[in-house]
C-alpha cells in the first residue's frame, strides 16, 4: 500500500469524518417543504455550521 505524503493528507485532514460538528436541522424528519408541499422529507436535512474546507 502506497503512503501518502504530507502534501496529499493536507488534502484529508480538514474532513469531518470522525469528528464531532454542530448541524443546523432545516427540514426535520416527517415534515414538508414550506413552499412546495408536494415535497416530504422522509429524513432530517440538515447542513453542518462550520465551514469544512
Amino acid at each position: 500500500m502506497k503512503n501518502k505524503s504530507d502534501e496529499d493528507y493536507s488534502l484529508y485532514n480538514d474532513s469531518p469524518i470522525g469528528k464531532i460538528v454542530s448541524v443546523t436541522v432545516d427540514r426535520p424528519l416527517g415534515s414538508f417543504h414550506p413552499k412546495h408541499r408536494d415535497i416530504f422529507y422522509a429524513v432530517n436535512y440538515d447542513h453542518i455550521k462550520e465551514k469544512i474546507l
